[in-house]
């Protein structure tokens, strides 16, 4: 499954701070390509992002929220997780994560019956049902959440108890168990990353999420941003690449991080197994994303701007900027 950019990509995608920048050698028509494909990446990235001007309303329903579901349950803690949280959101397909922790002396009966993730999620699901605010709203149970949309915004109250490792939540496989997490300290890993590649993993993960929703939606949020996570980890800080670059760098590679287990780094919980039935298509829809890559990258470099935007409009959808 080897590509043009695959095995030793850092060496021929980048350059090792400090030394001679042979991409000065490029005449200036290249050049000026390369800064307007980037100029468009870039772009993509921010039309995939929440709007900030929507940021008060959002506040605004999770407060809401917040209110409801302490009329109908004890609850200790409440923490804004996931995406929103680590900047790392898209419009659409995702939704704002809020861990409710719950009071293990009132609500422990749920972490000891064989059904208490589904009986869980059942009740606040119920609950909310039976609230006339919340009659405008769409209320479903979704793996280990309640999601709760409105219009173009859509909550998922994930149910949580304190344990010995952190949280314990039902698991997102939909099997009736609950599972360890500990949301904000893998925020921090995360986030510690991001920074020292100067937000570049997170624009890797907004855009790869676009791809996902534009092709099939067959990864899953949290699936994503680990693949990206075990694609930075190891890289040297040393290494400068361009977007472009890094985007074609981690397509490259894909195709075989799709293909192998993917565990978070916290307790090391294997997050890919939803993926079984799927697998094989999504490590060819990944594939022919690369081979449609690289001939946008071939045409960038013979100069020929317009030909490379119209195929990574294709792999991107119809998000990625004209």
């Amino acid at each position: 499954m080897g590509t043009k950019f695959g095995g030793t990509e850092w060496k021929l995608r980048g350059h090792i701070v400090g030394e001679r920048d042979v991409r000065s050698k490029l005449d200036n028509d290249k050049r000026t390509g390369d800064r307007k494909v980037n100029d468009t990446f870039t772009g993509f990235v921010d039309n995939l992002g929440p709007k900030e001007r929507w940021t008060n309303e959002i506040n605004h329903k999770r407060t809401f929220i917040e209110r409801a579901l302490s009329r109908e349950l004890s609850i200790k803690e409440v923490h804004i997780i996931g995406s929103y949280a680590r900047d790392t959101l898209i419009e659409g397909p995702e939704g704002i994560d809020i861990m409710f922790i719950l009071d293990k002396d009132q609500h422990g009966d749920w972490l000891q019956h064989t059904n208490g993730p589904s009986d869980c999620l059942r009740y606040i699901r119920e609950k909310l049902l039976e609230r006339t605010e919340f009659h405008d709203a769409d209320i479903e149970t979704d793996h280990n959440s309640v999601t709760v949309g409105f219009g173009k915004f859509k909550f998922n109250i994930v149910p949580a108890f304190r344990s010995e490792r952190g949280y314990s939540i039902p698991s997102p496989t939909g099997r009736q168990h609950w599972i360890s997490t500990d949301p904000r300290v893998f925020n921090k890993i995360m986030g510690h990353l991001d920074k020292k590649f100067k937000g570049r993993m997170n624009e890797i993960i907004k855009i790869v999420k676009g791809w996902n929703d534009a092709n099939g939606k067959l990864l899953h949020s949290f699936h994503i941003e680990n693949m990206v996570y075990e694609h930075f980890k190891d890289r040297p800080s040393t290494i400068i690449s361009s977007l472009q670059e890094d985007i074609l760098n981690f397509y490259a590679r894909l195709p075989t991080y799709i293909q192998n287990p993917t565990t978070e780094p916290v307790y090391r919980e294997r997050i890919d197994a939803y993926l079984d039935r799927n697998r094989s298509e999504a490590i060819d829809r990944a594939q022919r994303t690369v081979d449609k890559l690289i001939l946008a990258e071939d045409h960038g470099r013979r100069g020929r701007f317009e030909r490379a935007l119209e195929y990574y409009k294709k792999v991107f959808g119809t998000k990625f900027p004209q």
